[in-house]
């Protein structure tokens, strides 16, 4: 199925006329019509937008033969040290729990 996009503004009320389609005279076509909205504004759904982030690394390696408990730890430690929420906290044990399975 061939699609076109386009927008217009309607020049009459009710009117909507579309110009310079790729398809021919007497084909059937298919038209749905929304009203036109701009763009969102990416800093509008993403509340750190634009905020400058610093990336710490880890206090110590974490390796592979680190437990659940002592990954935990390692978060708690962590979380101290930067101040990180409880939202976290939340992803980190759930982490844990998949590295458990």
């Amino acid at each position: 199925m061939q699609a076109h996009r386009a927008e217009t503004t309607l020049a009459e009320d009710g009117i909507v006329t579309i110009r310079d389609t790729p398809f021919r005279r007497g084909e059937s076509v298919e038209v749905i019509v929304f009203p036109f909205a701009p763009a969102a504004d990416p800093a509008a759904s993403d509340p750190l937008h634009g905020i400058p982030m610093t990336f710490l690394p880890p206090p110590e390696p974490l390796g592979e033969a680190k437990t659940p408990k002592e990954l935990l730890e390692i978060f708690r430690r962590l979380q101290q040290t930067v101040g990180l929420t409880q939202a976290d906290a939340s992803a980190w044990k759930q982490t844990v729990a998949e590295a458990r399975r």
